[in-house]
């Protein structure tokens, strides 16, 4: 017999509240918010009423987040005082608002740097540094990873070339004497 998966029941009004609450502690505290490998950390002592993995939990972010984009994108939140409203604010604290290119560029330098090396070259470059603004952590960390690597690469392909050129000249000097 195959296993049955049970449908997800819907979250209580204080659940949303509490785990918002405990995502935006770890937004504060580290300036982004929690990673998957850092979901169940940043939940410790967050007394919701239901069980959990880690996998529901950062279904349950993205959701969340889909949710406050869209809003945000629509220009707010519910009427102040609702639980709506209090979860746009909580959510604000953890995706939004859009961050300036100062901060981005402290928390992504290589991808800051990548950015800046493309804007330069485009007369798009306005637009491409206020979308980098905008970008979610998740992406841009990811792209951080991905230009920090490719710069190591590059690194090491120089120094391979210039190691290259100096047997080179090492081997000429040799047949010229």
């Amino acid at each position: 017999m195959a296993p049955t998966t049970q449908p997800l029941q819907p979250w209580s009004q204080p659940d949303e509240i509490l785990f918002l609450g405990a995502l935006a502690a770890h937004a504060r505290e580290h300036g982004k918010p929690p990673a998957r490998a850092e979901l169940c950390k940043a939940l410790e002592g967050c007394h919701l009423d239901m069980e959990f993995d880690a996998r529901k939990m950062y279904a349950k972010m993205r959701g969340l987040k889909e949710v406050y984009l869209k809003l945000r994108n629509a220009g707010g939140g519910d009427a102040p005082g609702s639980h709506e409203a209090r979860k746009y604010d909580l959510s604000a604290v953890i995706w939004g608002p859009p961050r300036g290119s100062v901060e981005m560029s402290r928390l992504y330098p290589y991808l800051a740097k990548a950015v800046d090396g493309i804007s330069s070259r485009t007369d798009l470059g306005a637009e491409y540094k206020r979308a980098f603004e905008l970008m979610d952590d998740e992406e841009a960390s990811k792209l951080e990873a991905q230009v920090k690597k490719a710069r190591i690469e590059n690194a090491k392909l120089a120094m391979k070339r210039t190691n290259l050129e100096n047997e080179v000249l090492g081997t000429l000097t040799k047949s010229s004497d």
